[in-house]
């Protein structure tokens, strides 16, 4: 059945009288699901206008461990290291 035959059978179908307000009800599906992105949408650009405006402290923390630290590890962080290292992908099991 090609795309032609399916909207000619759409054209012919007769709703069911007793199914009024089919419409309405997807309509009003639509709207709660709108409403319910929007939300999540606004959480979203919230946390991300946060992250950019951490990026700059994160930075400066950043540059205080290397001045502090240099390129070593500080005493102890070795076994935090090799604990993560197990998570990076191709690491020997």
């Amino acid at each position: 059945m090609n795309y032609d035959d399916l909207i000619d059978l759409a054209r012919q179908h007769r709703p069911d009288p007793g199914d009024f307000g089919f419409e309405t009800r997807l309509r009003t599906r639509l709207r709660e699901l709108r409403t319910e992105a929007e939300t999540a949408g606004v959480f979203a650009n919230w946390l991300w206008r946060v992250s950019w405006g951490l990026t700059p402290v994160m930075t400066g923390l950043a540059i205080l461990f290397l001045i502090s630290h240099g390129l070593t590890l500080p005493a102890g962080a070795e076994s935090i290291v090799a604990h993560l290292a197990a998570f990076l992908p191709g690491a020997a099991l």
